[in-house]
C-alpha cells in the first residue's frame, strides 16, 4: 500500500521492495527499494517521505519516529532494467539482505 497523498500514488512508482532481516541480538534491520520511472518522480517521494509526510496525534514527522534508526535517503541510478512481464503471482520476486539499520527510502 502506498502513502495517500504521496507523489508515488499518484503515478511513477513501478517497483517496491521492503526487505528485512534480524541482527545477532534479535533487532529487525529493514529498508525500502524503491523504482520510479524518472528521476523527477524519485526525487518528489524522496522530499514527500524526508519532510512532507507527517503521521500521528500530534503530527510527526514520518522518519522522526522512534522505530526508525538513522534513515538515510538514496538515489541510485539505474543503468538497464527489464520487465520480465511475470509479476508476484508467478512467484518472481527479489530480497536484499543487510546488516545496516538504516532505512533507505529509495
Amino acid at each position: 500500500m502506498l502513502m495517500s497523498g504521496s507523489p508515488a500514488a499518484q503515478a511513477g512508482m513501478k517497483h517496491k521492495a521492503v526487505p528485512a532481516s534480524f541482527g545477532p541480538a534479535g533487532e529487525l534491520f529493514s529498508g525500502g527499494r524503491y523504482l520510479f520511472e524518472t528521476r523527477l518522480q524519485a526525487a518528489r517521494y524522496a522530499k514527500f517521505v524526508t519532510r512532507d509526510f507527517h503521521t500521528g496525534d500530534p503530527p510527526v514527522q514520518f522518519l522522526d519516529r522512534p522505530e526508525f534508526v538513522t534513515p538515510q535517503c538514496f538515489d541510485w541510478r539505474v543503468i538497464g532494467a527489464r520487465e520480465l512481464g511475470l509479476g508476484w503471482r508467478e512467484g518472481v520476486g527479489a530480497v536484499t539482505r543487510s546488516r545496516s539499520p538504516s532505512l533507505v527510502c529509495m
